[in-house]
């Protein structure tokens, strides 16, 4: 049961950071994927999970409110990094949709 949960949650990263990439295609998908790791730290940090296993229990809402918070925190990352502020808000709207598909499956 463990490693499907680390095979899901690595296809959710996989997943991102393709879209951030095609969304900008001059950033390295390896940074990315680390930005988004960072973003996941801070978010279960800021959530009071210890790992990101816990939450696969939890509601639609509540997983809901910890990708809202992730990607808060993986933008922090990523725009330090240098991804585009202009294209910050498309990366949101993108990755909602993707995160959306995954809370269905």
């Amino acid at each position: 049961m463990q490693v499907t949960g680390v095979n899901r949650q690595e296809k959710k990263i996989e997943a991102m950071a393709d879209i951030l990439v095609q969304l900008h295609h001059g950033t390295n998908k390896l940074s990315l994927k680390g930005a988004l790791r960072m973003g996941i730290k801070g978010a279960l940090a800021k959530q009071g999970f210890n790992n990101w296993k816990e939450i696969a229990d939890k509601p639609i809402a509540t997983k809901r409110q910890f990708f809202n918070c992730l990607l808060d925190e993986s933008m922090n990352h990523l725009l330090k990094m240098g991804f585009p502020k202009e294209l910050e808000k498309d990366a949101r709207v993108v990755l909602t949709k993707q995160n959306d598909k995954f809370l269905r499956s």
